[in-house]
């Protein structure tokens, strides 16, 4: 079914369970007016998949060619998160210049669920941000080769490197 019928079709009993980027879906849900007691979210991670998910791309002879730009884009995207996390409204109003029709309460429980959820994990807060574990993302490579039909399975070291980035305490959210 199409994205944008996922939700109404739950609503309408016409499916049983749907999938989706959980902080999209809940909040779509909250906007149909689905009690948050009727749902049961079921994230994959709580279920053996532990797919890495979010994710910077950038290409290898960019990065070698700039690569003071990209550690400044990291340490500009770690500002960006201590702010949202330390202070949602000013993230908010930041969004708002954006988009000035955003529902901030909405927006501010997309960021809590965001969170609690994606971002702050055991991991994240004993080693700061892009702490990954090569076998890992082997994994995560080996489970996503055969769904979107790559021809060979990629090696950790082709698809990530520390090498970009800022100082570990830089990565630190606190």
């Amino acid at each position: 079914m199409s994205p944008e019928l996922r939700e109404t079709m739950l609503l309408r009993g016409e499916a049983d369970a749907i999938t989706g980027h959980l902080t999209t879906v809940m909040m779509n849900m909250r906007a149909i007016k689905i009690p948050e007691s009727d749902i049961l979210p079921m994230p994959y991670a709580n279920y053996g998949v532990e797919l890495y998910g979010h994710v910077l791309l950038v290409k290898p002879d960019y990065a070698e060619k700039y690569p003071e730009a990209i550690q400044n884009f990291i340490r500009g995207l770690m500002h960006g998160m201590k702010v949202m996390m330390n202070d949602p409204d000013t993230a908010i109003a930041s969004l708002k210049k954006r988009d000035p029709l955003i529902d901030g309460e909405v927006e501010k429980a997309r960021i809590k669920m965001s969170l609690d959820y994606m971002f702050i994990t055991p991991n994240v807060l004993q080693n700061g941000m892009s702490n990954v574990d090569m076998a890992r993302l082997g994994r995560t490579l080996q489970a996503v080769t055969k769904p979107f039909e790559l021809k060979t399975t990629p090696t950790a070291a082709q698809v990530y490197t520390n090498k970009y980035l800022p100082p570990r305490a830089e990565l630190k959210l606190n």
